[in-house]
């Protein structure tokens, strides 16, 4: 038995060893909380982000010609212990390379995390380069965007004299959203 008492002792000073930087991370992970729901959407900001997608491509001066949801959608397992889940459309649009450029470029700085996929570009037809119009290319892309919603809303754990140790880890909580972002 003394060797188990020791074993258990050992166990009790290791996590009481760990306990401060896990209150660290804890407190900055708490503070910095909205910078995190920023960047990944709430059900609602996805319904917003297809006029997101709209007010970029007018921006740019690109013609979407078709905006649906990805067929993956619906096949993603809603039951995953992610607190997220991946919302993907499909675009097919026209555009010279210029504006398309101007498009992706919208995403690229945009607030909401966003991912191209899929990319296919089908090049303007000669006849039209041939009659000096802009070559006008038809591109098909693959966006997906991602949905934040806590599976388990956990149990905060207490944390002793926490606005003393918050304000103490001032720096490291202004620090951790310019860490987050895409810079701009």
């Amino acid at each position: 038995k003394p060797d188990g008492m020791r074993q258990e002792i050992g166990k009790a000073r290791e996590l009481v060893a760990k306990t401060p930087d896990l209150e660290r991370e804890i407190i900055v992970q708490r503070e910095t909380d909205v910078v995190v729901k920023q960047i990944l959407s709430d059900a609602e900001e996805v319904t917003n982000f297809v006029r997101t997608i709209n007010e970029f491509a007018n921006e740019s001066e690109i013609a979407i010609r078709s905006l649906k949801p990805s067929k993956d959608n619906a096949s993603r397992d809603k039951k995953g212990k992610q607190d997220f889940d991946r919302v993907g459309y499909q675009i097919q649009c026209e555009a010279d390379a210029f504006h398309l450029m101007d498009f992706l470029s919208a995403f690229e700085h945009h607030e909401r995390f966003v991912n191209v996929t899929g990319f296919k570009l089908t090049g303007a037809k000669r006849a039209q380069i041939d009659r000096g119009e802009q070559p006008v290319h038809t591109i098909t892309l693959d966006l997906e965007t991602y949905v934040y919603h806590p599976k388990e809303a956990a149990s905060e754990a207490r944390i002793d004299n926490y606005e003393r140790k918050r304000q103490m880890l001032h720096a490291d909580i202004k620090k951790r959203p310019d860490e987050l972002r895409v810079p701009a």
